[in-house]
C-alpha cells in the first residue's frame, strides 16, 4: 500500500501498486509455465502471506483469483497477493475481524480449511497455510483437490464432507498440468501436499515460512522434510538433482576402478617378486649355514686325521654348498667340478682350511 486517505470529494481511498499481470489461474493457462517457475511464484505468495502473519494479519481468502502474476520489466514472473477484504487480525491468538463474527465462513469452498467449515471455530494462520496447499495442488494439476461441478446443494454438502474427512487425492502423473516430473519428484510433491493439507491443523507445517522452505526444496530437487529421510531416497534425490555430475562421477569411478585393478595387478606381481627374492635369500642363507657346518666338520676331520679319503668323501657336499651360496663362478666351486686326484689332495686341503677358517669367522 502506497497511500490512504480521503479525496477532495470526500471519498476514502487506498493506493496500491499497479500490477500489470494476470490472475494465477489465467497465468497458468496462458503461459503453461514449468514446474520450477510455478513453484517460484508460489514462493512469492508464501513470502507475502508470511509477511502478513508476522504482523498479525490472516488473509482467510487465499485462492488463485486473489493472486496476480506480473512480469513487469523482468522476465521473471512475480506473484502478488491481493484482496485482504475479509482479512482478520489476531490479538493474543484470538482472531477478530471488523463486521465479521469469529467463526463466520468466508472465502470459496474449494480453498477453505476443514476448521473453517465448522461453525464457531476460529481461523488462524494454519488456515491460510491449508489454502496455500490447495493453491499448490491447483498449480500442478489445474484444479483443487476437491471441486464442484455445479452449485447444487447436495454437491456442496458432499465437497464440504470431503474437505473435513477425506485425504486429498494423490496426484497422478496423468493429472499433471503440462509438466513432467520424475517418480521421486512426484513422491515428494504428494508428501508435501499430504502434510500441508492435513485435517488436523497441528499436523501441518508450523508456519508458512516452513512450507515455503519445503516448496524451495521441491523446486531445487533436494530431499523434503515431508518424505521419510531414508538413505536410498536421498540418494535418488541426489542423483536426480545432479544427474550430469553423477554420470561423470560414475565414469570416473569406473576408470579409477580399472586403474586400481591394473595397479593391484602390478602390486601383486611386485609382491610376488619380492617373496621370490626373499625365498631365494632364505635359501641362500640356509646354503651358507650348511656350507659353514660342512666346512667346519671337514676341516676338523682333515686337521685331526689328515686323511685325504675323508676329504674326497665330503668334497661333493662342499662343492654343492659352495655352488648354492656363491654360484658356479666361485674359484673353489669351478675347480671342484673337476675330479680331484690324489696329488691334488694337499692343495684341496689347503683351500678347505683357508675357506673353513674364513667361514668360521662369518
Amino acid at each position: 500500500m502506497f497511500d490512504a486517505g480521503v479525496a477532495l470529494q470526500g471519498h476514502a481511498f487506498v493506493a496500491f501498486e499497479y500490477i500489470d499481470g494476470l490472475t494465477l489461474e489465467e497465468w497458468r493457462k496462458q503461459h503453461r509455465p514449468s514446474f520450477e517457475r510455478r513453484l517460484a511464484v508460489l514462493g512469492d505468495i508464501c513470502a507475502a502471506v508470511q509477511y502478513a502473519h508476522d504482523r498479525g494479519i490472516i488473509h482467510r481468502d487465499l485462492k488463485p483469483a486473489n493472486v496476480l502474476v506480473g512480469e513487469g520489466t523482468s522476465a521473471k514472473p512475480r506473484g502478488v497477493v491481493i484482496d485482504f477484504g475479509v482479512a482478520a487480525l489476531t490479538v493474543d491468538d484470538v482472531t477478530t475481524a471488523d463486521g465479521l463474527h469469529v467463526g463466520d465462513r468466508v472465502g470459496i469452498l474449494e480453498t477453505m480449511a476443514p476448521e473453517q467449515l465448522t461453525l464457531g471455530a476460529a481461523s488462524d494462520a494454519r488456515s491460510d497455510l491449508y489454502s496455500l496447499g490447495v493453491i499448490l495442488y491447483w498449480l500442478v494439476t489445474g484444479r483443487p483437490p476437491f471441486f464442484r461441478s455445479s452449485d447444487e446443494a447436495h454437491r456442496l454438502v458432499q465437497i464440504a464432507r470431503q474437505i473435513r474427512e477425506e485425504p486429498p487425492p494423490v496426484v497422478r502423473r496423468a493429472a499433471l498440468d503440462a509438466i513432467r516430473l520424475s517418480n521421486s519428484q512426484l513422491a515428494d510433491l504428494n508428501a508435501v501436499i499430504a502434510k500441508v493439507l492435513a485435517k488436523n491443523p497441528e499436523e501441518r507445517y508450523r508456519s508458512v515460512a516452513d512450507f515455503a522452505d519445503e516448496v524451495a526444496r521441491l523446486r531445487e530437487g533436494t530431499p523434503t522434510n515431508a518424505t521419510a529421510p531414508k538413505v536410498r531416497y536421498r540418494m535418488r534425490r541426489f542423483v536426480h538433482r545432479y544427474r550430469a555430475v553423477t554420470i561423470a562421477a560414475t565414469v570416473i569411478g569406473m576408470m579409477l576402478s580399472a586403474a586400481t585393478a591394473v595397479s593391484l595387478e602390478f602390486a601383486w606381481a611386485e609382491r610376488a617378486a619380492r617373496l621370490e627374492e626373499s625365498a631365494a635369500k632364505v635359501a641362500r642363507d640356509d646354503a651358507i649355514d650348511v656350507l659353514r657346518k660342512a666346512l667346519r666338520a671337514i676341516v676338523n676331520d682333515v686337521r685331526a686325521v689328515g686323511n685325504p679319503p675323508e676329504l674326497m668323501k665330503h668334497w661333493p657336499q662342499v662343492i654343492e654348498a659352495f655352488g648354492r651360496a656363491y654360484g658356479p663362478n666361485d674359484p673353489l666351486v669351478a675347480a671342484g667340478f673337476e675330479p680331484i686326484g690324489q696329488g691334488e689332495a694337499e692343495e684341496a686341503i689347503r683351500q678347505l682350511v683357508d675357506h673353513g677358517a674364513a667361514s668360521s669367522t662369518l
